[in-house]
């Protein structure tokens, strides 16, 4: 039995199971959000951070406040989204990432793995969990650059360089001392939506699409990322009746380059 994911009815998440997880497991996408509630801005530019940290009462969100506050004019603050939007999140995953008794595990098919199981496990693993996105919005490319550099600083486990790519030394990835304290991840998820034309280093342009089901009465939303397989998500959505019939939109954003590489490409 899956564990309830807090916040969503179970024949929901089971809705989206049946819909997404053949197509991550055939490599059409590589993963998927469902949203709560659809969240959008005005302002030229907006940063969404997704961290399963940032519920009001969490250190990480704390730390990260504290070092935007410390570093920028308080009117940033004022534009930090003051409410945590409840998401879960399915994608795939490294064994070494996995925390069975918060997440549900499935195997390359789309079956759930008991703990038991997980432990003599050694394919590919999906995993859903809650998680939360953190946004910001954004007034002007000034701005912008230097919100994304602090993320860069304090948001990462390892050091990373101005083009988005872990720093080594001696082929070790090199630990990042400006890290906030409380579980830094190795790779984090930074989009940046932009009503501007903009160039980032570190950044790339990637695709988002969002789904909505109206047939059984679900109010939440369900959004995923595509990189350089964009071409064919097109084609399979084109002649997929289920997908073509619950989507809304697809926009281009842009992401940090090694969550694209290691997760999208």
């Amino acid at each position: 039995m899956p564990i309830q994911i807090e916040g969503f009815d179970r024949s929901e998440l089971e809705f989206y199971r049946k819909v997404f997880l053949p197509r991550i497991v055939s490599g059409v996408i590589t993963g998927y959000n469902v949203y709560r509630e659809d969240i959008s801005y005005e302002e030229p530019f907006v940063i969404n951070y997704l961290h399963s940290k940032l519920r009001p009462e969490d250190e990480h969100r704390k730390e990260l406040l504290d070092e935007i506050k410390r570093q920028f004019n308080p009117l940033v603050i004022e534009r930090i989204v003051d409410r945590v939007v409840d998401r879960t999140a399915n994608y795939k995953s490294e064994r070494r990432w996995v925390m069975p008794r918060t997440e549900n595990i499935y195997d390359k098919n789309g079956r759930q793995l008991s703990l038991e199981e997980l432990d003599s496990y050694d394919g590919p693993i999906i995993k859903e969990r809650l998680e939360y996105d953190l946004a910001i919005k954004i007034v002007d490319e000034k701005e912008l650059k230097e919100l994304l550099t602090l993320l860069r600083e304090k948001c990462y486990k390892y050091s990373i360089d101005e083009d988005g790519e872990f720093v080594y030394i001696n082929n070790e990835k090199v630990p990042n001392p400006r890290r906030i304290r409380d579980e830094p991840w190795e790779i984090p998820l930074i989009t940046v939506t932009n009503r501007k034309p903009v160039e980032l280093k570190g950044f790339s342009k990637i695709r988002k699409y969002q789904f909505k089901n109206s047939k059984n009465g679900f109010k939440s939303l369900t959004s995923l990322f595509t990189g350089s397989n964009t071409a064919r998500f097109n084609s399979t959505v084109a002649t997929d009746f289920t997908l073509s019939s619950m989507k809304e939109f697809d926009i281009e954003l842009l992401a940090n380059n090694l969550f694209v590489k290691e997760y999208l490409n």
